[in-house]
């Protein structure tokens, strides 16, 4: 909008926010998928516990009150419903980024809040069939439950493929003394398990995080991590760019007010329900 009124600043701008939107996807997916790499199996089936505990009962509770609170200020209740599910949910890519920065991936903090994304995360195809047949006014329990059995048949196929595929291929790479071929395998793992996941109707970024957990397990982890981190820090750079680029500054100034106000109430009640199932 401020590129319109002063032409010079559209040579320092992009305009275009369709095009660089694929790159900052990989951002996040390169993101994920070194977060994953210092997990392994063994260590995310340690974490099942909170991923089922503190995870459900974050998601649950918090889409209930907001759903709820919502209804009670007059919208429909399929509007509150949807609204309710996506107030429930956090942004991977930023709470990953923070917690990396500040060096928390590894601490118990670090650990729940892996935890309660990787649960938001496995909701992505549940609530988005929900949605649509919401939407379209269909009968939502027997969707849903394809939708969940088709999300658990591809994250086990990944599982078990990645288990007795990955080592030889990549030990096979390894025999031929080209980096270039190991990374190249790289790349083509995390974006191919990211666009499995994302046919299952999961977050391509629980692809990419799945990705990097099967990689942790060879002996090959340490180079890959060397590899693709300058690659992750510019596309996560081209990520918050485009973020940046959905916002109008003008429209959130005309209602700054209510904004705060939602803002602060959202955190508020998100962290007691955080708070509270993590004690529990």
């Amino acid at each position: 909008a401020l590129a319109a009124d002063t032409p010079w600043l559209r040579y320092l701008t992009i305009e275009d926010r369709d095009r660089v939107e694929p790159f900052a996807e990989l951002g996040v997916m390169f993101l994920l998928f070194l977060i994953g790499i210092e997990m392994s199996v063994e260590r995310l089936w340690s974490l099942r516990r909170f991923v089922a505990g503190i995870g459900s009962m974050q998601f649950l509770l918090s889409a209930l009150v907001f759903g709820a609170a919502l209804s009670l200020l007059g919208a429909p209740a399929s509007a509150a419903v949807i609204l309710g599910v996506g107030l429930a949910m956090s942004s991977t890519a930023v709470v990953m980024q923070l917690l990396e920065e500040q060096g928390r991936t590894a601490t118990p903090l670090g650990q729940v809040a892996i935890a309660v994304l990787l649960f938001q995360d496995l909701m992505v195809a549940p609530v988005l069939f929900g949605v649509e047949i919401l939407g379209r006014g269909g009968d939502v329990v027997p969707g849903l439950a394809w939708a969940v059995l088709t999300a658990a048949i591809a994250i086990a196929a990944i599982l078990v493929a990645g288990r007795f595929l990955l080592r030889p291929l990549f030990s096979i790479a390894a025999r031929t003394g080209s980096r270039e071929l190991i990374m190249a395998m790289t790349l083509l793992m995390v974006i191919g398990v990211a666009a499995v996941t994302g046919y299952a109707g999961l977050s391509t970024a629980l692809g990419a995080f799945l990705a990097g957990v099967l990689l942790s397990e060879t002996e090959y982890r340490h180079q890959v991590e060397i590899d693709i981190a300058p690659f992750k820090g510019l596309l996560v750079g081209l990520f918050f760019i485009t973020v940046g680029m959905t916002i109008d500054v003008r429209m959130i100034w005309g209602t700054i007010g209510p904004i705060l106000l939602a803002v602060v109430v959202l955190l508020t009640v998100k962290a007691f329900i955080l708070y509270a199932a993590s004690r529990l």
